[in-house]
């Protein structure tokens, strides 16, 4: 019985370069979407505790008629 070996192909330095051109593409985004995520966070946590804050705001009541004697 005998084992085949495949053969591999080293990269040429012009593919090693793209290649290293799209991670560094891909790193950027990344960084870039980690960021807003970031942000994102922290604007939903200020939305979030001035929701709370403001738990304390009563409606009208709309069931009592309006004053319609307006003195101006």
């Amino acid at each position: 019985m005998q084992i085949s070996q495949t053969s591999v192909t080293p990269t040429t330095p012009i593919k090693r370069s793209r290649k290293k051109k799209e991670l560094a593409t891909m790193r950027n985004l990344l960084k870039q979407q980690k960021e807003r995520n970031e942000l994102l966070k922290k604007i939903q946590a200020a939305f979030e505790s001035q929701k709370n804050d403001d738990s304390s705001f009563l409606l009208p009541d709309l069931n009592i008629p309006l004053d319609n004697n307006n003195s101006s």
